[in-house]
């Protein structure tokens, strides 16, 4: 980031290279939305870039990138319950009454038994909700510390809270999503 900020255009391709795929997976993850969560990555390094001035050495560059990801995420959040959108897969009546489907879900071609994309389909989706549910705190706690491996004190200098409070966050996280996970897991015993 240094050499970025001297005006070295390679090293922000480097950063570029490095941080993308983590960037989208993290606020997809925080957004429950992927097309969101690519949108928003664009916007962290098209901010990175603008606001390379800000980043202060010795700061860790991966808490300062994170802060900022994670700032997107929320005011992503913020727009939404503002503004509700309207789901384009409802059906809604036609003038003459009949029903009108706004829109389908396109299927992916079956590469694996259909058994195998149902229930890893079934999963992740349960997961999503369920990661959905979460308080926004406990939320971005446990995705900063799960899925983007970072430590409990690097992630209370993001949040601008405390290790021990970021520690009670991702365990209360852990164990809402245990509970809202449990009845998955007792539905597929079922089909088995």
């Amino acid at each position: 980031m240094r050499r970025c900020q001297g005006g070295d255009e390679g090293s922000f391709d480097e950063i570029f290279r490095r941080y993308r795929a983590p960037a989208v997976a993290l606020l997809t993850r925080l957004v429950n939305d992927e097309a969101a969560g690519h949108e928003l990555a664009q916007e962290a390094f098209l901010r990175i870039f603008r606001e390379s001035a800000s980043y202060e050495y010795p700061r860790r560059f991966s808490t300062w990138f994170y802060a900022i990801v994670r700032n997107l995420a929320r005011n992503e959040l913020r727009y939404r319950r503002r503004h509700p959108a309207v789901s384009l897969e409802e059906t809604r009546t036609a003038p003459d009454g009949r029903p009108v489907v706004l829109a389908r879900e396109l299927q992916a071609p079956r590469t694996r038994p259909p058994e195998e994309s149902f229930l890893d389909n079934e999963m992740f989706g349960e997961l999503r909700d369920a990661l959905g549910k979460l308080p926004e705190d406990e939320r971005e706690c446990l995705v900063l510390h799960r899925f983007a491996g970072l430590r409990y004190a690097e992630i209370a200098e993001i949040a601008g809270s405390t290790p021990t409070r970021v520690r009670t966050l991702v365990h209360a996280a852990l164990e809402r999503l245990r509970e809202d996970l449990a009845d998955f897991e007792t539905r597929v015993m079922r089909l088995g």
